[in-house]
């Protein structure tokens, strides 16, 4: 098996963060992943493979299927499940990239940090939408989170996807690893991890279902970075805050370590609890 190695840049350093979900106002909910439509410059929506992109019509809810007998059949990885199942995603993400790197928005790059884990990937975005402002800002951070750390965190974000057993019967983990974020910005939470319905087993109308796709996830976070309402946030101990798009944490550069330092796994999984807990009570 052939991997792209890719060495993370920044410290590697981790620490907790300390600070507590909103415990009111509904700031992470996102669109559910299926309602992002295709068009002839998207790819295609985490409800959806990969389909000719002359042969397709948008249905009811935002979903695009084939319409002609030209349509690309659907990949046999989407019938697999487990390994089968998040080997076939990977293979079609990577050689996508590689074909058309611009191919996927903001989505640069994925490789396997272990040759002996293919359940853990990391990505790399760059580049966001320089058509829409929040896009535009967030390019201006990273450039400048490039120059604060003389070039040691690139101007790009590294995430993490963390594929169950069972996948694609269960949704994966999907967190920042570096930089520091604004909290509440972006549907990212205190402690990295991305917090949209789709992205969890809840049973609501927009939580995960197994036709889902990691392109067509990843999509949907990038989306709901740059769309995200602004709300003031309020918590039970925490300083709160405000929601909106995503921002690099530049303004308290010493905060965590600086802007560089790496959220850890376990601070991304304590920040997702607490956000379920949230949700459970006061719904998406």
């Amino acid at each position: 098996m052939s991997t792209t190695t890719v060495h993370v840049r920044g410290s590697a350093r981790h620490e907790p963060i300390p600070e507590e979900e909103p415990q009111q106002s509904c700031w992470c909910s996102g669109r559910p992943a299926r309602q992002w439509a295709q068009s002839p410059e998207e790819p295609a929506t985490a409800a959806e493979p990969r389909v000719s992109l002359d042969e397709t019509k948008e249905q009811p809810g935002g979903a695009t299927v084939a319409a002609g007998p030209a349509a690309v059949q659907p990949p046999k990885w989407l019938r697999a499940q487990g390994v089968r199942r998040i080997m076939g995603e990977f293979r079609a993400v990577s050689e996508a990239l590689a074909s058309s790197p611009s191919s996927m928005g903001a989505l640069r790059s994925v490789w396997l940090p272990s040759d002996n884990d293919v359940n853990v990937w990391r990505m790399e975005l760059s580049g966001f939408d320089a058509d829409v402002p929040a896009g535009v800002q967030l390019n201006a951070d990273l450039d400048l989170l490039a120059d604060l750390t003389a070039g040691t965190h690139g101007a790009h974000i590294i995430m993490e996807a963390v594929f169950p057993a069972n996948y694609p019967a269960a949704p994966f983990f999907l967190r920042v690893v570096s930089p520091r974020m604004v909290m509440y910005t972006g549907h990212v939470t205190a402690g990295g991890s991305i917090c949209i319905e789709a992205l969890t087993n809840s049973g609501t109308p927009g939580a995960w279902q197994s036709s889902f796709t990691f392109e067509g996830i990843v999509n949907t976070v990038v989306q709901n970075m740059l769309h995200t309402e602004v709300v003031d946030i309020r918590t039970a101990s925490g300083p709160g805050g405000k929601t909106g798009p995503l921002r690099v944490n530049l303004g308290r550069p010493f905060e965590y370590g600086g802007p560089a330092m790496e959220y850890s796994p376990e601070a991304a999984a304590a920040a997702f609890q607490r956000g379920m807990l949230h949700h459970a009570k006061h719904g998406w």
